[in-house]
């Protein structure tokens, strides 16, 4: 998983209630939203900001690949297309993430936008 647990009483920013389903994204901004269905509406949503503050959407914990996991489980099995999009959506919060971290690699910059 990668991530935490959410602590008792955790704010999800998105539906203004507790954290549900035992599992929590939080973002370098320091908002938390649960993974489902909060978080992913935002992905799908193709946000690539905080709802709440705005600033970029760079992906503390968990690991991408428990959100891509956790994505594709919401995809019904005969679409091909939002599986394809989910992946694209995961891998522009990874290039986000590493900017985040410092790398400098100019395609990277690029690619962000």
């Amino acid at each position: 998983y990668g991530g935490k647990q959410p602590a008792q009483g955790e704010y999800c920013a998105v539906h203004q209630g507790a954290v549900e389903g035992g599992r929590v994204v939080q973002l370098h901004c320091g908002h938390a939203f649960c993974v489902r269905p909060c978080f992913a509406l935002i992905i799908r949503s193709d946000l690539t900001t905080c709802p709440m503050c705005r600033t970029p959407l760079v992906v503390m914990t968990p690991g991408l690949e428990y959100l891509r996991w956790s994505l594709h489980l919401l995809t019904p099995k005969s679409s091909l297309e939002q599986a394809n999009k989910d992946v694209e959506r995961i891998d522009r919060l990874r290039q986000y993430r590493r900017i985040h971290d410092g790398d400098m690699d100019g395609a990277l910059w690029r690619g962000a936008g």
